[in-house]
């Protein structure tokens, strides 16, 4: 009797360490108040890296929710990584997949990438 819940136990702990340590799923709606943002490439897809000197805006009303104004006043729209969601307090704030704030309206974009196949601009941190 002994070995069987020794063999039990042993089996039970090796499922769990089978899954790794829980981490956050990434399209739930973890945040009351929070958008999720449009999804752009999966994590290590090549892309291809472009300069921007951009600022941040966004709007609860805008189907994009967020975007960014270059600093010729031209409207880019870009998509976000997997689990960036959207606040506004009252103003845009853009939450990580931790639920972490990493920007806000009015920050400046420094980069983003694009792939041939699109021409769209994914922004990855850091912005």
């Amino acid at each position: 009797m002994k070995r069987l819940a020794v063999a039990v136990a042993a089996v039970l702990l090796l499922a769990g360490c089978a899954e790794g340590p829980p981490t956050a799923n990434r399209d739930q709606p973890w945040a009351s108040g929070t958008s999720p943002l449009t999804k752009g490439l999966p994590e290590g897809a090549p892309c291809a890296g472009v300069g921007l000197n951009a600022i941040l805006h966004g709007d609860p009303d805008d189907p994009q929710l967020a975007w960014l104004v270059t600093e010729v006043g031209t409207r880019v729209n870009v998509a976000w990584p997997i689990g960036y969601r959207a606040r506004f307090n009252p103003t845009i704030e853009v939450l990580d997949h931790t639920g972490m704030v990493v920007l806000r309206e009015g920050d400046r974009i420094h980069g983003g990438c694009t792939t041939d196949a699109t021409h769209e601009i994914y922004l990855e941190p850091p912005f």
